[in-house]
């Protein structure tokens, strides 16, 4: 089944879900994405599995708190809603400090290392370089 923008797992997102899986494990979180092949995102989920007991006891329910999950598509049976996204989830979020640009401009940040000369090319003038190449030509004359 192609995932298209008329699909209606779109207008459950940030709701809490319930995820029924082929081997009886129940996922119960924050729908948070899906893709083509139904895969499934689920944040802050837990997982309840029964186990059988021996005799005529009845199965107990185990509880694990997962958080970030993955759940492979070719092993979802169901997908229900348990409720609503959380309110604060619709406001308008303010940025975090520090994360908004500010005035200035970059400029890298060297380590107090003078960048190296750059080397003597023949046929430059003598002196293009203070400290490069040969004594300028006062201090080569004979006396």
């Amino acid at each position: 089944m192609p995932v298209t923008k008329n699909n209606k797992l779109i207008q459950i997102i940030n709701y809490r879900v319930r995820v029924i899986l082929l081997d009886g494990r129940t996922f119960i979180g924050t729908f948070k994405a899906f893709d083509k092949y139904m895969n499934i995102i689920l944040s802050e989920c837990d997982e309840y599995r029964k186990y059988r007991n021996k005799g005529d006891a009845p199965p107990r329910e185990e509880k694990r708190v997962l958080g970030f999950v993955l759940l492979r598509g070719d092993s979802v049976v169901t997908i229900t809603t348990e409720g609503p996204p959380p309110p604060d989830e619709n406001l308008p979020r303010l940025p975090l400090p520090g994360s908004m640009p500010g005035p200035g401009a970059g400029h890298p940040a060297g380590r107090g290392i003078p960048p190296a000369p750059m080397p003597m090319v023949p046929g430059m003038a003598h002196g293009a370089y203070p400290g490069l190449g040969a004594p300028n030509m006062q201090m080569m004359r004979p006396t």
